[in-house]
């Protein structure tokens, strides 16, 4: 997945990761957790990483990429049960958002999404 640019997030913001799918316009809030291309983290500092999800992707091993990138807050469109509790005992907070909105805003308001 190819390095993105956006406006950075406010300084006190936690990493903060958007499940997301690739698309010609580029990436967009994912709405099938386990069919998602990666992840994307918007850092505190403003500073934008991916991480591609892999080509033979579960729920469980993209529940490893979640944990290995780090982010303590996750947006994503839909998580199963299973795997939302799995993320939450790995210190994960878990939000649902819309698939209309921008990841960087989605990122951006994560406070005033629902918990998942």
């Amino acid at each position: 997945m190819a390095k993105l640019t956006s406006k950075p997030l406010a300084q006190e913001a936690a990493r903060t990761g958007v499940m997301v799918a690739m698309r010609a316009e580029g990436p967009i809030l994912c709405p099938f957790f386990a069919r998602c291309d990666g992840v994307v983290v918007f850092s505190a500092d403003g500073a934008i990483e991916t991480f591609p999800a892999g080509p033979a992707s579960g729920e469980r091993s993209i529940c490893d990429v979640i944990t290995e990138s780090g982010i303590e807050r996750l947006v994503c469109g839909f998580i199963a049960e299973p795997y939302r509790a799995l993320l939450r005992a790995r210190g994960v907070d878990v939000r649902l958002g819309s698939c209309r909105e921008a990841i960087a805003a989605l990122a951006a308001r994560f406070d005033t999404l629902p918990s998942a």
